[in-house]
């Protein structure tokens, strides 16, 4: 079968979009209540919106079947980040025992190899 991702869309960089929390995303997969939709989980996109991410990660923890881990417009690499990613991959890997899929994002300086050596870091 198929399984589609709900991702809420930050009204920082999306003004328009409706569900642009884990919170209001994470509404419509529950009323949904189909293993076919589950959250797409944006870090880089939730963190301006509301800040805690691992509170929401953990909050959502059931339904989250994807974690993207973005670097902004202006960074270009995984360390960039304003999130602690050895804290996050504890949280997820340890402690929720997530095993779902992450996917990071590299983008700005052109350095592919340096920005996959940092995720295999991770």
């Amino acid at each position: 079968g198929v399984t589609l991702f709900l991702s809420p869309a930050s009204a920082k960089y999306d003004p328009q979009s409706f569900v642009n929390t884990a919170s209001a995303a994470g509404s419509v997969v529950r009323v949904v209540n189909s293993p076919a939709l589950m959250l797409l989980h944006d870090v880089t996109e939730m963190q301006p919106m509301e800040g805690q991410v691992l509170g929401a990660i953990r909050k959502y923890r059931d339904l989250i079947g994807y974690v993207h881990i973005g670097t902004g417009t202006a960074a270009s690499s995984p360390s960039a980040q304003e999130i602690d990613l050895q804290r996050l991959k504890k949280v997820l890997s340890e402690e929720l025992g997530y095993n779902g899929f992450v996917g990071f994002e590299c983008r700005g300086d052109g350095n592919t190899a340096a920005c996959l050596e940092e995720i295999r870091a991770l």
